[in-house]
């Protein structure tokens, strides 16, 4: 409760707020401030929730962690999945779980709960043991898939494909994807361009990379999410 009641989280907007707590014998909760109760779990399937507002969350939620990241010492999300963001009525994402320093180890303080986020952990966690930031760039990349594609992260009723990067177009033989992983739903809009399709599986991709050397830095994902044509044409995209 500390750290929910600390300056970083209470005076920055990409967090719920916490306006108390619950410890008892067998229960143990955090009351939050929630300006809606939609989760982006629960918009995730809904086609009014389109193109340009998926990709002002995606901008809002890779700066809120590129912040956390950027503190000294750095915090990282952990059990982040489309179910611990809340989506307030003007689209901007708010955070309701978030970890501590990067550096604890997985083995010592184990948690079943992150065992729970199958698909959003990043690989490193099995045989490194140790959280670092470049986890929670992994769990955005797979956050990332899910928005623009409107798929769940496992569906098992896919058989071979049921986990999503298994359902990401290939590659041609110039090593360049064939088509966005985007769903055609939202691809009939206006504010929808192919490249920014493209770019923003490509950055998705690039962030859900085996090795962790290989995923971006949180700033260098917002600065690429702010190059793209929805981002500069929409005033309310603009920061």
């Amino acid at each position: 409760m500390k750290l929910l009641s600390h300056s970083i989280i209470m005076n920055h907007s990409g967090f719920a707020q916490p306006i108390g707590f619950c410890n008892g014998p067998s229960m143990w909760g955090i009351v939050f401030d929630f300006p809606s109760s939609s989760t982006l779990k629960d918009k995730l399937f809904d086609v009014t929730f389109t193109w340009s507002q998926r990709m002002m969350v995606a901008v809002r939620l890779a700066e809120s962690l590129q912040y956390l990241h950027e503190l000294e010492p750095s915090f990282t999300i952990r059990t982040v999945d489309k179910s611990q963001i809340i989506i307030d009525e003007d689209f901007n994402p708010r955070l309701i779980t978030f970890g501590k320093r990067s550096n604890e180890d997985f083995f010592k303080k184990p948690n079943p709960l992150y065992l729970t986020r199958y698909g959003y952990i990043a690989p490193d966690i099995g045989w490194t043991g140790s959280w670092s930031t470049k986890c929670d760039v992994f769990s955005y990349g797979i956050i990332l898939l899910e928005l623009m594609s409107m798929s769940p992260v496992i569906d098992h009723s896919l058989g071979d494909k049921r986990y999503i990067m298994r359902r990401v177009p290939p590659r041609s033989q110039n090593g360049k994807l064939e088509s966005a992983f985007v769903h055609e739903k939202l691809q009939h809009t206006d504010s929808y361009h192919e490249e920014d399709g493209v770019a923003v599986t490509e950055l998705a991709l690039l962030c859900a990379a085996w090795e962790k050397e290989d995923r971006p830095d949180m700033v260098d994902i917002v600065a690429s999410l702010k190059s793209l044509e929805v981002i500069k044409d929409s005033p309310r995209l603009t920061p």
